[in-house]
């Protein structure tokens, strides 16, 4: 549902907007379980925006910032790196 309805929100409210993040978002921990990489590249994407858009003391850029840290740990844990 979530793939069908990206489309028309990022459409709709434009992909700065905080309704488009937090579904990006969304998505981006789901794809975490099936591609941790394309996961980590979306949350990036959204980090900066969210930073440009919002600023960084905003609760999106810091929750987003906080989940694309324990992400990229993850990985790197996966992959034997720490």
């Amino acid at each position: 549902m979530l793939l069908k309805t990206l489309p028309v929100t990022q459409r709709v409210f434009c992909d700065s907007n905080e309704i488009t993040l937090r579904m990006r978002w969304t998505n981006a921990m789901a794809l975490y379980m099936d591609d941790g990489a394309a996961a980590v590249e979306i949350l990036e994407e959204i980090a900066q925006t969210a930073r440009r858009v919002f600023g960084s003391a905003n609760p999106l850029t810091e929750g987003v910032e906080l989940n694309l840290r324990e992400m990229r740990a993850m990985r790197a844990r996966d992959l034997g790196g720490a």
